[in-house]
C-alpha cells in the first residue's frame, strides 16, 4: 500500500494515466444521452435544448480550463 503524499509519479505521467479513462468516460456518458432521442423516449425541443446548452457549456468550460497557460495560473504580483 502507498502512503499518502508519498509519490514519484510525474505531472505528465499522472497526466497520461487519468486522461483516457476520463475522457472515454464522457464520450460513453455522451452516448448514453444521445440514445435519450430513441424511439422509447418522448422529448421536446425546450428539453432538448436545455440538454445541448448545458452540454456546449460544459466544454466551453473545460476548454477553457485545458488551455490556460502556466503565466495565467500564476498568483498576481507587481
Amino acid at each position: 500500500m502507498k502512503e499518502q503524499g508519498a509519490t514519484t509519479e510525474t505531472p505528465r505521467a499522472r497526466f497520461l494515466r487519468l486522461a483516457p479513462p476520463r475522457v472515454q468516460g464522457a464520450l460513453n456518458r455522451l452516448r448514453q444521452i444521445g440514445n435519450l432521442g430513441g424511439n422509447g423516449y418522448e422529448s421536446t425541443a425546450a428539453d432538448r435544448e436545455k440538454i445541448l446548452t448545458a452540454i456546449f457549456d460544459g466544454v466551453h468550460e473545460m476548454k477553457r480550463r485545458l488551455e490556460k497557460t502556466d503565466s495565467e495560473r500564476s498568483e498576481f504580483s507587481l
